[in-house]
């Protein structure tokens, strides 16, 4: 896959900015033997601290806090993976900005819900979305969701009514069955500390991060191929809006060449009423010219 600066600035010029983004986002994951595990959500979402908990940290490798803590798109490699941690959504413009770019060259999308605050908010819900429309040549397919904190609410009597709608809530958006995950760190942390299985097991977070392990290793075997078949599925939506702004352009031009051509008829007309008159009066001045010689 091969596109100059030139190829992406038209891209950018006559298709919108991001789908720009996509083509160099596709370009750099081509470039990457590692697969790209991407974590998003809002800040306090719990993303970060689910992150030390999946690269066994110990600490706090990625920096956690209530407030925003991450403010630049950090990596840590363990294996073929790279799991890379972003700014958390809705507080600053450059920060979903940073997080959106990184988000497209992912190989992989964790986005992870604070379970405490309830179903998606608005904001969480139009994220999702543009996520999904970004990646929609590869039906879906990338994006992994894990809810978050799932200790605070689980003795609920509600908590599992909740659960199926925050499913519903990301089936309908992302347009597909997605894998998803209900993870507790605090759970892990405190089955690390006490030794204790049964709450590692339960904590949510060993399964996550089995699957994102098994995940990793079945497409590093097909990722230049489905990375080929996404570019080439992005090249055909390209295409299709060049050709859709071409054919409006070729109307267009056709529409402004036939009024030209009206109005020049209209003038001709009215030009040939004008030539029709005076060569009529042109004529019977003759005529006068001829009978004042008979007369003389």
């Amino acid at each position: 896959m091969k596109l100059s600066q030139q190829d992406l600035k038209s891209i950018e010029k006559y298709c919108g900015e991001e789908y720009a983004k996509r083509c160099r986002a596709l370009i750099e994951r081509q470039k990457n033997d590692k697969v790209r595990i991407v974590n998003t959500g809002m800040v306090s979402s719990g993303k970060s601290s689910l992150y030390n908990a999946l690269i066994d940290s110990g600490g706090e490798y990625f920096p956690t806090g209530a407030a925003r803590t991450t403010t630049r798109a950090d990596y840590f490699d363990c294996g073929p993976i790279s799991y890379v941690d972003t700014p958390g959504i809705d507080v600053r413009s450059e920060d979903d900005a940073l997080a959106f770019d990184t988000i497209m060259e992912a190989d992989r999308i964790l986005m992870v819900h604070n379970i405490r605050t309830g179903p998606l908010n608005r904001s969480e819900a139009a994220w999702l979305e543009r996520i999904a429309r970004g990646m929609e040549d590869s039906g879906g397919g990338r994006l992994v969701f894990a809810l978050s904190w799932i200790d605070t609410r689980e003795k609920e009597a509600d908590y599992g009514e909740l659960v199926e709608n925050v499913k519903k809530q990301v089936f309908e958006i992302a347009g597909a069955e997605i894998p998803f995950f209900e993870v507790s760190v605090k759970k892990y942390q405190q089955g690390i500390e006490k030794d204790k299985e049964i709450l590692v097991r339960n904590s949510g977070v060993g399964a996550l991060k089995e699957y994102l392990e098994a995940s990793a290793a079945s497409y590093l075997e097909m990722k230049r191929d489905v990375d080929q078949r996404e570019f080439a599925a992005l090249m055909g939506e390209i295409r299709a809006i060049l050709c859709e702004k071409r054919d409006s352009r070729e109307k267009e031009k056709k529409a402004i060449l036939k009024k030209a051509r009206d109005r020049h008829k209209s003038r001709k007309s009215a030009w040939n009423v004008v030539y029709d008159y005076f060569s009529a009066q042109r004529k019977r001045l003759a005529d006068l010219e001829s009978e004042l010689k008979q007369i003389v």
